[in-house]
């Protein structure tokens, strides 16, 4: 009983905040990409089951398909954002130590 409950009333809620709110769940458009945040690129989406627009942090992005055109872009910043953002920790903990 409890478990119908929530599940109901969780459904609801997450059903409204869909509306407004981007999901993991939603499959977008990779529109273009905009002006940069503070360590990330930011990339303009439209998610395609209502035409909503969206800004997302590039590196939060991935393809249905690894065949996609955009799949080499995505995965190539992956791997240098993930690279890029370790390299600055790893000299902000060495100049902390010195």
């Amino acid at each position: 009983m409890g478990g119908a409950l929530r599940n109901g009333w969780l459904g609801q809620v997450r059903i409204k905040l869909k509306t407004t709110n981007p999901s993991y769940t939603d499959v977008y458009e990779l529109l273009k990409i905009a002006t940069p945040d503070d360590d990330d690129l930011v990339a303009k989406i439209k998610r395609l089951s209502d035409n909503k627009i969206f800004h997302f942090r590039l590196s939060w992005l991935r393809t249905l398909k690894n065949k996609e055109p955009v799949y080499t872009l995505l995965n190539d910043y992956s791997v240098w954002h993930i690279t890029h953002a370790n390299n600055n920790i790893i000299n902000e903990t060495i100049n902390t130590l010195l």
